[in-house]
């Protein structure tokens, strides 16, 4: 994922924190407070966000003074908030000055032991209480912000719409500003809106510390489809049972119950779109290196067979494995192999991988060149960048080409031939000695890493071994070369089209260098995205390497309704919300690289 950047508007000014940072300090508490209702006197700022900033403020401080070495003392010679007079009769304990012991006997030590274990579990408690409270005024804030969207195609004005209303693009906003994945972000919005609207007595309740914000979260969700009345039915209900007092998985279990005796219809209709949602297979690293997780939620009678299946196929393997290394191997390990088998049986698996290759660079950004310009220049001009350059980010899209036999790609009718190798980025089929060549430079008897780095469009960057064994279980393998500087993550071949449709070998490249969507927090891989124009064709703007990002379908719209995008010779984009807000992305080519080689 690309590193993402936060850049509020008049960064060079004093900002708000600074200045109520300064007022505290030299004045005292009560005198920033009092900014609180003056907030004409702290520009940029709002009675609300003085409010939370002192907060913020004080809670850092508290970190600070947790983390020294007697962290419930005052330090009468540089304390920044307290004198010892300040906490005199305040809580009945004896405040020594920092670094005061006694030297009492072995009760003394007792009492010392259990009256700083109490004060760290004070600590936790009014901790986790402020959190909640934090945690609520998010989530009335986000259903707040998630009201207002565009009025019209057009997004030139915005309207407030009813409570409950999410924008099209409320959480992409969240996203970017929180530095959130879009997915996390997506469903932090739908939870604070449902607790907003449907629980809001409740999330007064963590408002005021009293219930946790993942119970009444978990409440709200159950109660997503409910009327208006069913759900002021239920939150009495809880509240008389203090239903909300207990965990999340407790609170649900019994909200889903009273939804299903108050109002059946719509607690089947929420467990069909929850069943939707949750159901599917997922890939993701995992800590260990050379590993990787293979989640998939279906059906119990499904799972029921497929662990039957997998473990008898387990023992037998197991049983039948006469290896040096069966002593010591353990039964998960079989289970695992026993999956892969029943899942490849009489399948031919086709491996698709990119071959980034770190070289030297000279010149990097004067290394363009016009590809053979043979298409038609005008065919598409005028088009607005609609999303027809690539697939449609769908699970079972075409990660080789173009859909639809659209573009550039095997079958395209649009855009340039590109010239013979310049891009280096070409899609062909290799044997597998061919595609371990390219890893292994072979020296005498002994074999060197080139440095290329392999990319799987699914698992992402692949050690040695990782390549070596997929290469060997492919019936076929295709590659596609791309040489970038080790330093900058420039390309080092870069082409420009005549034709609003990027060539093949150009898609690939820039799929290459971004690796995934660009807009900010989003991870979809690059092989299920659009190649975007930066700046529009019909505008002017060229079908060039520095001018093309990959975005999902999603967010190809969204840089359409209201979002601006510019982006910088190595490939950096700035994304300006509607509000004025600007985020940075970069891509994710460099960053793959230094996390594989450990830079």
């Amino acid at each position: 994922m690309s590193n993402t950047t936060t850049k509020p508007l008049g960064q060079d000014a004093i900002t708000p924190r600074d200045l109520l940072e300064a007022v505290m300090l030299e004045d005292g508490v009560d005198a920033a407070i009092e900014l609180a209702s003056h907030p004409e006197l702290v520009p940029g700022a709002n009675p609300a966000t003085i409010q939370l900033l002192i907060a913020q403020l004080l809670a850092h401080n508290v970190f600070e003074r947790l983390n020294s070495d007697n962290p419930f003392t005052v330090d009468a010679a540089g304390d920044k908030f307290f004198t010892q007079d300040d906490l005199t009769d305040l809580t009945g304990i004896d405040q020594q000055t920092a670094g005061e012991q006694g030297d009492g006997d072995q009760g003394d030590d007792e009492d010392h032991w259990v009256t700083q274990t109490r004060q760290f579990e004070e600590s936790i408690r009014v901790a986790h209480s402020v959190m909640n409270t934090a945690g609520a005024v998010r989530a009335i804030s986000i259903s707040q912000y998630a009201r207002w969207d565009a009025h019209d195609v057009t997004c030139t004005d915005f309207v407030q719409h009813e409570p409950g209303h999410v924008g099209e693009f409320a959480a992409d906003g969240v996203a970017a500003e929180l530095r959130l994945s879009c997915i996390a972000a997506s469903q932090l919005v739908r939870k604070s809106v449902w607790a907003a609207t449907k629980t809001p007595v409740l999330l007064t309740e963590v408002a005021a510390g009293v219930a946790n914000l993942d119970t009444v979260t978990a409440v709200a969700t159950e109660l997503q489809d409910a009327r208006p009345d069913t759900c002021e039915l239920i939150e009495d209900t809880i509240l008389q049972r203090k239903i909300h007092c207990r965990g999340a998985a407790s609170a649900r279990r019994s909200t889903r119950t009273l939804l299903t005796r108050f109002e059946a219809a719509a607690a089947r209709k929420t467990h069909k779109r929850t069943k939707a949602q949750q159901t599917g297979v997922w890939f993701d690293p995992h800590p260990t290196p050379g590993l990787a997780s293979f989640t998939a939620v279906l059906p119990d009678a499904q799972v029921a067979e497929i662990c039957d299946l997998v473990e008898k196929r387990a023992y037998d393997l197991k049983r039948s494995d006469t290896s040096e290394d069966a002593a010591d191997k353990l039964l998960g390990e079989y289970r695992a192999d026993a999956l892969y088998e029943i899942v490849t049986r009489n399948l031919n698996y086709i491996l698709d991988i990119q071959i980034l290759t770190p070289t030297a660079c000279q010149g990097c950004s004067n290394n363009s060149a016009d590809a053979n310009r043979n298409g038609d220049s005008g065919r598409d001009r005028g088009k607005e960048d609609s999303g027809d350059d690539g697939d449609d980010g769908r699970l079972g899209g075409n990660p080789g080409g173009n859909p639809g036999g659209g573009g550039n790609g095997p079958g395209g009718t649009g855009g340039d031939t590109p010239g013979p190798s310049k891009g280096r980025s070409s899609k062909k089929t290799v044997t597998r000695g061919e595609a371990l060549g390219l890893f292994t430079s072979t020296s005498s008897d002994t074999n060197r890493d080139t440095g290329a780095l392999g990319i799987h469009h699914r698992a992402g960057a692949l050690s040695g071994y990782g390549i070596e064994a997929l290469i060997q279980n492919a019936t076929t393998i295709t590659t596609t070369g791309v040489e970038f500087n080790p330093l900058t993550g420039e390309l080092i071949h870069q082409d420009t089209s005549q034709a609003y449709r990027p060539p093949e070998t150009m898609r690939r490249r820039i799929q290459a260098r971004d690796q995934h969507c660009r807009a900010p927090g989003c991870a979809r891989h690059a092989v299920f995205t659009d190649t975007d124009h930066v700046t529009a064709y019909q505008r002017g703007g060229p079908t060039t390497d520095t001018n093309l990002q990959c975005l999902c379908r999603h967010h190809h719209k969204m840089k359409q309704s209201g979002w601006q995008v510019v982006m910088n010779t190595a490939g950096v984009c700035a994304w300006t919300s509607p509000t004025g807000r600007t985020y940075t992305t970069e891509p994710g080519l460099l960053q793959t690289y230094r996390d594989t080689e450990g830079l």
